[in-house]
């Protein structure tokens, strides 16, 4: 049923073996057989000049050959399957990357002005005691409990 590991994206014990480095990444992807049928959803593990390794959400039918979509880069690259185990497989490239529709630009967008009078992006923390940092509500604190202490979660 699995084909064994081919030359190209085998097991990490082949590292060795293969043309290229490949780059461990964490990226969506979606596999498609032609551009007529529909897309099955996978996550690229590891990358390479030649190829990849694909993890696959559910038990799917990975053809043979297929087009890989990889939406944060926004390209798409012919690929033929060399192994499947599993939930993964490794692929070999076939052709070149060329843009795809399917492309997903990353957007920051800025939310105020930076000490050093850049733009600040969301997500982006200002230098401690900085002009930018708006000050902070004290944190209320918790009436105390007078009375018979009774166990309770975390107490002894």
């Amino acid at each position: 049923m699995a084909d064994p590991p081919s030359d190209d994206f085998g097991d990490t014990d082949n590292e060795h073996k293969r043309a290229t480095r490949r780059q461990r990444v964490l990226k969506q992807g979606f596999a498609q057989e032609n551009p007529q049928t529909s897309a099955i959803a996978c996550v690229i593990r590891d990358l390479s000049d030649t190829g990849a390794r694909l993890k696959f959400e559910a038990m799917a039918i990975i053809p043979e050959r297929f087009i890989l979509h990889i939406p944060v880069d926004g390209i798409q690259i012919d690929c033929a399957r060399r192994w499947i185990r599993g939930q993964e497989c490794g692929v070999a490239f076939t052709s070149e990357p060329s843009p795809t529709a399917l492309a997903k630009h990353q957007v920051v967008t800025p939310i105020g002005p930076a000490a050093d009078g850049g733009e600040r992006a969301a997500g982006d923390r200002a230098a401690p005691g900085s002009s930018t940092d708006a000050p902070r509500e004290p944190t209320p604190q918790r009436p105390h409990h007078h009375g018979p202490r009774r166990p309770g979660f975390g107490r002894r």
